[in-house]
């Protein structure tokens, strides 16, 4: 795990504690955590299937626990955000010692105070499947906040989500699959850098099956943007996928790519693909 930033784990924790407590978000460094994809990830998951090794953005992390599902067996992962990693890795360990059951009353039930969770017999299992740094980060937080999980999870710190959608777009959620991906997790290779892709790009040599960007092209002007694009490699027959909330994404993108309708509300989010 490295970083392309220059914080040190105080200043992490601090700013953690300081925006879980009701502080403004004012660096991109430091930002709320997605605890769900706020995507219909759902309507996309074919193009996760059989990709052998992927370059994603963390985000939530769902994007990269279906890949795994679906036959991924190698990761570069990267966000700006500090934060995002040591969510991933909780998320991460929670899968591999947790049940389905637990993992959604720790995760899901908990959005809203509705879980009865004794969230210290959660952490026990998870802690020593931690690395050191991210269950200080952890540990910190849940002692500032009375060791409560429910008050952590709801605090400032997490992006607010759909209780009904978290499980409903993401397959490794179900029944059937979720022990399925216990038994795929653990084996994985993962590599994460904390950072700006706009600048990491340089950094990834290596040709992908699959390149997931969300929805950084809106956060970017346009010309750094497809700057970026050309700097990445797909394998033949890999896909680059960037997802769109908004009409208007238009000046970010250059060359052959296809565009898909996900919704048909106002918004018309949409899903923007390069084949290699």
């Amino acid at each position: 795990m490295t970083s392309n930033n220059t914080y040190d784990m105080k200043q992490i924790i601090r700013n953690a504690i300081d925006i879980s407590q009701g502080d403004k978000v004012t660096k991109s460094e430091f930002s709320r955590i997605y605890r769900f994809t706020n995507e219909y990830l759902d309507r996309y998951l074919s193009y996760l299937q059989n990709r052998t090794n992927m370059l994603s953005v963390i985000g939530s992390g769902d994007q990269i626990f279906n890949a795994i599902l679906s036959g991924t067996k190698e990761v570069d992962a990267f966000d700006i955000n500090e934060f995002a990693k040591y969510y991933f890795y909780l998320k991460k360990a929670a899968i591999e010692v947790l049940t389905r059951e637990e993992f959604i009353e720790m995760f899901v039930e908990s959005m809203r105070y509705e879980s009865r969770l004794n969230f210290e017999t959660y952490f026990g299992k998870i802690f020593y499947h931690l690395d050191p740094n991210t269950g200080r980060f952890w540990k910190d937080l849940f002692k500032v906040h009375d060791k409560n999980w429910q008050k952590l999870y709801n605090s400032f710190l997490f992006n607010r989500a759909s209780k009904s959608q978290a499980v409903s777009v993401n397959k490794y959620l179900s029944k059937e699959y979720y022990k399925r991906l216990q038994g795929l997790v653990k084996d994985v290779n993962i590599n994460i850098r904390t950072g700006d892709i706009l600048s990491l790009a340089d950094t990834y040599n290596k040709e992908y099956n699959l390149i997931y960007l969300s929805n950084i092209w809106f956060y970017a002007d346009a010309h750094s943007y497809s700057k970026m694009l050309e700097k990445l490699k797909l394998s033949r027959n890999g896909v680059l996928l960037a997802y769109s909330f908004y009409i208007g994404y238009e000046d970010s993108f250059q060359g052959d790519f296809e565009v898909h309708t996900l919704s048909d509300d106002v918004s018309r989010d949409s899903l923007i693909v390069y084949n290699g």
